[in-house]
Formats: C-alpha cells, structure tokens, sequence
C-alpha cells in the first residue's frame, strides 16, 4: 500500500512540475565528435578492466574536470537542464518506481550511499581536487536528462526514462558497493553518467531530429 501511495505521488509529482526542452539550434560537428569521442574513450576504458575500473585514474585519464567544463558549454547550446531547480535529487529518487522495485538489500544500498554523498556535499558541494564537479548542480542535470518520453532503440543503456533512472542508482550504489565512497569517486561516477546521459540524447537527436519530446522535471 505504501509503494502504491509512493509511486502514484512520484507520477503526479513529475506531471505537475516537468516541462519541455526546445531544440531549435542544429549539432554541430565538433560538438558531436567531442562528445562521441570522450563516450567512446570512457567505455574503452571501463572495458578493458574487467575488474572494474579505478574511477580516479579514469578522471585522470579522461581529464574529467575539463570534460565536465566542455560538457556544460555543449549542454548550454542545445538544452535547459542547467536551469536552476529546487529539486532534492537524493530524496527525489527514492520516491522514484525503480527505487522501489529494487530489493531490499539494493534499497539499502542506494540510502546508505545517499547518506555518504550527502555528508560530503554537507562539507562543500564542489570536489574540488579531483573533478572540480559542482555535486548538486550535476545531480540536477543528471536528473533532468534521465527524464524524457521518447524510447530510444538503439541506445544499449538508457533506451528508456526507467533504464536512465536505474543507471544513476547504479551509480550511486556503485561506491560502496566496490570499496569506495569517497568524494571524488562519487564525482568521478555522476560525471561519467552525465556525458553517458548526454551522448544519449546525442544520438537518439541525430537518429529523429524532429520527433524528440523530452520531458524534464524542474
């Protein structure tokens, strides 16, 4: 009864508060190369671990805090989801259906990471010697990227807003739950996520440039 009550407030809570991005300026190509590029480097990277990768020498190797800086003036041409907004992205999620489809073992996971990222944003939102990532301002692009209506068939991650949703709770699982939980792996893994997130929607815009209808909440 809870869940129903939870999931029915999350649905009417997104329905009340999203609104549409508009797209009006055409990609270009070295924005599309740049992106395209650092994706694919990123996923080189985390595959030839298969041990899973050491999140600080992939910011160093990617060289995450200018990949963030470049990421956010390409974001800036084509999107809103750097628009100011009072969202609570860390308890947003736990009202989210994939949250609470999680067993309760992920369930505990996801608030036990939640509290550790909220204890370092406590001390200074931004990371700075590793990524220089704003956390709250990420989280919250982050979230509006995840949320949008198109699915997305060719895109083997986020194909959909409910597999865009349960990668951030992968990511935030993904500390703890491999050794780590420091500040600048929380970065490091939100800042992957969010050029996945945008090489989604890179992609899926070159795929049907006039039939995208994302949906952001505030």
């Amino acid at each position: 009864m809870c869940s129903a009550i939870l999931r029915t407030f999350y649905a009417a809570f997104l329905l009340a508060n999203v609104h549409s991005m508009d797209i009006e300026s055409p990609l270009e190509g070295r924005d599309i190369k740049f992106v395209q590029d650092k994706y694919n480097q990123y996923v080189t990277l985390s595959q030839q671990n298969t041990r899973g990768t050491d999140v600080h020498q992939l910011n160093k190797t990617i060289n995450i805090r200018q990949t963030l800086i470049d990421l956010q003036k390409i974001e800036a041409k084509y999107l809103n989801s750097a628009e100011n907004s009072d969202v609570d992205v860390l308890d947003s999620i736990l009202l989210t259906p994939e949250f609470m489809d999680l067993k309760l073992l992920g369930q505990h996971s996801v608030r036990h990471n939640i509290t550790l990222l909220k204890k370092h944003i406590n001390l200074s939102p931004v990371e700075s010697p590793e990524t220089g990532a704003n956390i709250p301002q990420l989280l919250g692009r982050i979230w509006k990227l995840s949320h949008f209506k198109e699915f997305r068939p060719d895109d083997v991650y986020c194909p959909n807003q409910s597999a865009a949703i349960s990668l951030l709770l992968d990511t935030l699982r993904e500390n703890s739950e491999t050794g780590g939980g420091c500040y600048a792996g929380f970065a490091g893994r939100l800042a992957c996520l969010y050029l996945t997130l945008i090489n989604s929607w890179m992609n899926n815009k070159m795929a049907s440039p006039t039939g995208f209808e994302p949906v952001l909440p505030p």
